[in-house]
């Protein structure tokens, strides 16, 4: 009876023992999964947005102001991966009243001065003046377009480059020569500055 009672007292030590290893275990696995799902949580929270994975050639995008506040061009992006830029605004919109040629006078600027007389006639409002530019990662530069002065009728070779977030570099080549402007950002124009852009904006 005596040795019933020492195997009936090891059994129920035995019992209990596993019954604390296990609860023991259940503790330990708790945590551990709470740590394991906090860094979903985490990353989620700290994935990057859409300004974060924006392609760094997009940096030349948005509306510039020429030298002398004569224009507002804005630079955009074509499905081809090219950048244009579209002018948007002109200080004087409109030829004076007393300008030399009188079937223009008070009438909106027209692109006059082109080479090609069909084009004569076009709006510079609404036009685009800088064309075909690609962006070089390696150089972290616009180049291989073409710039277009619609007070000459004059087209040149031109490269861009962003001296800092606000200021873009504009070179135009002419043989072995050149000129660059400086260009700073600059606000969307207000919907009526543009207005008159709407019927010829193509």
């Amino acid at each position: 009876m005596h040795g019933a009672k020492i195997d009936r007292s090891y059994l129920e030590w035995r019992f209990m023992f596993k019954r604390f290893q296990i609860l023991g275990a259940a503790l330990l696995l708790i945590p551990g999964a709470a740590m394991a799902q906090a860094p979903a949580t985490t990353s989620t929270a700290m994935s990057p947005g859409p300004a974060t994975n924006a392609s760094p050639g997009m940096a030349v995008a948005g509306v510039w102001r020429t030298p002398d506040d004569k224009s507002l061009v804005r630079v955009y992006r074509n499905p081809d991966g090219t950048f244009d830029g579209r002018i948007v605004w002109l200080k004087k919109p409109i030829y004076p009243q007393d300008y030399k040629d009188k079937s223009l006078a008070g009438r909106p600027k027209v692109d006059i001065h082109n080479p090609d007389k069909k084009l004569r006639s076009r709006p510079v409002l609404g036009m685009d003046v800088l064309t075909g530019f690609k962006y070089s990662p390696a150089d972290h530069d616009w180049r291989k377009g073409k710039c277009y002065d619609p007070e000459e009728g004059k087209t040149y070779t031109c490269r861009m480059w962003l001296k800092d977030h606000d200021t873009l570099m504009v070179r135009g080549y002419v043989w072995i020569f050149h000129k660059t402007q400086e260009w700073h950002r600059a606000q969307e124009p207000t919907p009526a500055a543009t207005a008159p852009t709407a019927a010829s904006v193509h």
